[in-house]
């Protein structure tokens, strides 16, 4: 965006300014950037937004992704605790003692696997991070190459 309004003004100013010198001036080169110095400027500060938003959301996400990693090793930790202890208490004769660790068991894996699952579906989001940027910016190269 940025290199079509410079590619404008010169071809303005060009067209206005017929000149038979083939090179650019240095005065002449200082008047397209300072009539293009404010729509730089606005440009830089549109990345600048779109970047601190895209920051934001992928800082939340990372967040979200470390709160999921701790409750599945919380999870995880419990699991084995208790499958150990569904160990001792097959072999120990109780009525009561295996069905309330059986559920104990199952309720951890079941974080378990919820964080997993939870887990998996952030990182998967990994791939869109300060995806308008990106095209913002794949957009503006595309310009400046067929440009030049």
């Amino acid at each position: 965006m940025l290199l079509k309004l410079l590619t404008e003004a010169w071809r303005t100013f060009g067209a206005s300014n017929q000149s038979n010198e083939d090179s650019l001036s240095a005065l002449d080169a200082l008047r397209i950037l300072r009539s293009a110095g404010n729509t730089m400027v606005l440009q830089a500060n549109l990345y600048s937004q779109l970047a601190k938003l895209e920051w934001a959301q992928e800082k939340e996400r990372l967040t979200r992704m470390a709160l999921a990693i701790v409750v599945a090793l919380v999870c995880f930790v419990g699991t084995l605790l208790f499958a150990g202890v569904l160990l001792l208490a097959v072999v120990w004769d109780t009525e009561y003692r295996i069905p309330t660790l059986v559920g104990l068991v199952v309720a951890y894996a079941s974080g378990v696997a919820i964080a997993l699952w939870r887990l998996k579906v952030l990182a998967q989001q990994g791939a869109n991070a300060f995806k308008a940027l990106r095209l913002e910016l794949a957009a503006d190269i595309a310009i400046i190459k067929s440009q030049l």
